[in-house]
């Protein structure tokens, strides 16, 4: 796993953050008149961003342990984080919490900002080498699981949480019990021309072999076209969607026990060709294998344990003619018998 840098606000980001402070600091005070609490309520209806920036800064000083009530401060958050909540997320981008805060708020908010920093932005990349898999937290409470050979890049920003699955499969059970991942702040995964936009589930997506695949276990995801600017599909629970090298997508049931079988290091094969059941275990264990065209258009069926190719060899070759040896670590050359007989 490794941290990527920290990235730095745009203009705009970082003007919002410090008109929200601003505003907090002010109120905190009752030191606002009528008109220009009628100007903080004006603001906050502006733009979401305006209502989920004043509800980061007020939490940011109720983390640094010296919140105190305020009358005049309290019909402003209410209003915050009503606004904030009937919004949804609009905003987008990556943020970090900036404050030229000891200037508003003194040292207290401004350690209560990094603080807040820490929890909201997060940069990571994790990976998994093949035979290995991975279950993480992510700083939101979001439980991930990698699969081996599996590659994930997570940018998470005061006003977004993407994460982008370059490569290999991962299993998503979404954080929403904490204040941080509440609607302006939505969980999107990328992986190819596509993000699937998290509504409250766990699921799983798959990138492999230019082929994209999400199924869906509970609750329910949109994948969106950003290109295009489109919803692709709608999935319900059980429910998977597929979008092949040519662009179409397929959407079909899908039997769970099946899909999630690469959590207990299976491999469930439906009438797959060898070949592919072949590369299958070359994709998520260090192995390779060269086999014979002529045995590896057979189709196989079956549960198969994904770390034992061995035993699948063997027991592959009770069901056709062939055989099957190591030439190297890892390395294994399967050919039909009228070929090894030749």
């Amino acid at each position: 796993m490794t941290v990527a840098p920290v990235p730095t606000l745009a203009p705009s980001e970082e003007r919002v953050l410090e008109e929200a402070t601003r505003w907090f600091v002010r109120a905190r005070s009752d030191s606002l008149s009528e008109p220009q609490r009628a100007e903080l309520l004006a603001w906050l209806k502006a733009a979401p961003e305006h209502a989920a920036a004043m509800d980061v800064v007020s939490r940011s000083w109720t983390m640094s342990e010296q919140a105190g009530r305020s009358d005049v401060l309290a019909p402003a958050l209410l209003r915050a984080r009503s606004l904030r909540d009937s919004h949804g997320a609009r905003a987008r981008g990556r943020a970090r919490i900036w404050f030229r805060g000891a200037a508003f708020a003194g040292a207290a908010l401004a350690t209560a900002a990094a603080a807040t920093f820490t929890l909201l932005s997060n940069q990571q990349t994790y990976a998994t080498p093949r035979g290995e898999q991975l279950n993480t937290v992510l700083p939101d409470g979001t439980r991930v699981r990698l699969d081996s050979a599996t590659r994930l890049e997570v940018r998470y920003g005061v006003f977004s949480r993407e994460v982008r699955l370059v490569r290999g499969e991962a299993e998503f059970d979404v954080g929403h019990g904490r204040w941080m991942t509440q609607a302006w702040r939505p969980f999107r995964v990328a992986a190819g021309p596509l993000q699937v936009w998290d509504k409250g589930t766990r699921f799983t997506v798959r990138c492999r072999d230019e082929t994209l695949r999400v199924v869906l276990v509970q609750g329910a995801v949109e994948l969106h076209d950003p290109a295009a600017r489109t919803v692709r599909a709608r999935l319900r629970p059980g429910e998977a969607a597929e979008l092949a090298p040519d662009g179409q997508l397929t959407v079909s049931p899908v039997d769970l026990t099946s899909a999630l079988a690469w959590q207990r290091g299976e491999l469930v094969l439906r009438g797959a060709t060898l070949a592919s059941a072949l590369a299958e275990f070359g994709a998520r264990t260090p192995t390779s294998f060269d086999v014979d065209p002529a045995i590896g258009a057979r189709p196989i069926s079956g549960v198969y344990h994904v770390n034992d190719p061995v035993g699948f060899l063997n027991a592959v070759s009770t069901l056709y003619p062939m055989t099957w040896r190591e030439v190297g670590p890892g390395r294994f050359e399967i050919r039909s018998a009228a070929a090894a007989h030749r």
